[in-house]
């Protein structure tokens, strides 16, 4: 596999990756607090950062390929 194919199929994959744990983790996420919201407005904008969640896990499993 070439390095073009490769970073597709990365890409693609790693896409998804990411939303199978965004659907996994966010039902348990809670809201930022707004001291945080605060530090971060210079950098996103309030949109972002209303509907921003987090949740902290013990261990988040590397992709499978």
């Amino acid at each position: 596999m070439n390095s073009e194919k490769l970073l597709d199929f990365l890409i693609r994959k790693g896409q998804a990756w990411i939303l199978e744990q965004r659907e996994l983790y966010r039902p348990g996420a809670d809201r930022l607090d707004q001291a945080t919201q605060f530090s971060l407005e210079p950098f996103f904008g309030s949109e972002i950062l209303d509907s921003a969640r987090f949740q902290v896990v013990p261990l988040i499993e590397n992709p499978g390929f």
